[in-house]
């Protein structure tokens, strides 16, 4: 519950913890000066209370700041565990998790538990695709306190990084998928010129047909 206090403060508090019922532990700080005083994870609601109400409040950096940080840690490890998991799935190509750190009460604030809270950032590879629930209760499922309705999910996708294949056909250059119905638009614009150009001299030869001169006669 103290860290950093001098033996006395260190001596006061764990007396103050015994006297609200609470059993308290001293030992050298972590800090490297001082001492600090612990109690078990079930027992800390009641050991705020017990220093909250005592006459006077221990000197020293208060153990819930070092609990923080401490869960803060875990929560940034728990959380770069499940983004290398999603990294995992098919089609991913990163991910990132943020839990939300949870509110610590001051000695001086009432204690009041609030609900988990994280976020899910993937970035899938161009034409995947991954269900955003499975991620919520994926990620829900690790963290203790945590409903999957707390949990946002984004979902990014990368730009194709492949270049289109072109072909040449005729003069001009396409698209491979656009080859095929470029030759068959061209045979048929070929073969229409060619109807017309053989209407056209056909008639052509007719008209020069009835307008020829008779031949002489002997």
């Amino acid at each position: 519950m103290v860290d950093g206090a001098d033996e006395a403060e260190s001596l006061r508090a764990a007396r103050q913890l015994e006297a609200g019922g609470v059993t308290a532990t001293r030992a050298p700080s972590s800090q490297g000066a001082g001492w600090r005083v612990t109690v078990a994870s079930d027992e800390v609601a009641r050991a705020v209370a017990a220093l909250r109400t005592a006459p006077e409040q221990p000197t020293g950096r208060p153990l819930l700041e070092s609990l923080a940080e401490e869960r803060a840690r875990l929560d940034r490890a728990l959380g770069d565990q499940l983004a290398r998991s999603i990294e995992g799935m098919e089609g991913v190509l990163w991910a990132r998790v943020h839990l939300a750190e949870e509110a610590t009460p001051r000695l001086d604030e009432p204690v009041a538990a609030s609900p988990r809270r994280a976020s899910v950032a993937v970035h899938l590879r161009a034409g995947a695709r991954l269900d955003p629930a499975h991620l919520q209760h994926l990620v829900a499922d690790a963290v203790r306190g945590l409903a999957p309705a707390q949990v946002s999910v984004i979902l990014t996708t990368a730009r194709s990084s492949v270049a289109p294949r072109f072909l040449r056909v005729g003069p001009f250059l396409v698209a491979a998928h656009s080859a095929q119905p470029l030759r068959v638009a061209l045979s048929l614009l070929l073969a229409t010129n060619i109807t017309v150009a053989a209407l056209a001299l056909w008639g052509w030869r007719r008209r020069t047909a009835g307008h020829a001169p008779p031949a002489a006669r002997g």
